[in-house]
């Protein structure tokens, strides 16, 4: 699943944003029409780097689960580019990021509870989008006024 051929596996270079709340999780498409992600440019801009090996040796069992689920084959899901960069399938983004960052597995399981109990999931950073688009400045202001004298 590691990048087992070495540099050069892949032509493509990752360059383009796809979620704001993670700026350098950067993503490209492969001439077969695959989204990756570059997960050694990622990994290098986190205050404490660490390695990719213990993504895969950790979540062996999940990366063989959708393996499995979306036909992937196994030797796809991480390729080396000709930077010498691990870019992985963008199927297991999700999975990569809760690895990383554990919070957002927190987060992620927070929204997986409310699709299920209450039939819809929203994103904070829809909700705040929402609220700037619906609500007038004075009422955003009243709002986070309230919210200071209340914590």
């Amino acid at each position: 699943m590691l990048g087992q051929s070495g540099k050069g596996e892949i032509k493509l270079k990752c360059e383009e944003q796809s979620f704001p709340e993670f700026p350098n999780l950067l993503f490209g498409q492969s001439e077969a029409g695959r989204s990756y992600f570059d997960a050694t440019h990622y990994l290098s801009k986190m205050t404490d780097p660490m390695p990719i090996q213990p993504f895969f040796t950790q979540y062996r069992y999940q990366i063989k689960a959708l393996c499995d689920t979306y036909e992937i084959d196994p030797n796809q899901v991480c390729l080396i580019n000709e930077e010498g960069h691990y870019l992985i399938d963008g199927t297991f983004v999700f999975l990569f990021i809760a690895f990383v960052e554990p919070d957002f597995l927190a987060y992620m399981c927070d929204r997986t509870f409310e699709l299920f109990a209450h039939g819809v999931a929203v994103s904070d950073t829809y909700l705040l989008s929402a609220a700037r688009s619906r609500l007038s400045s004075k009422v955003l202001t009243a709002i986070s006024d309230y919210e200071k004298i209340t914590h």
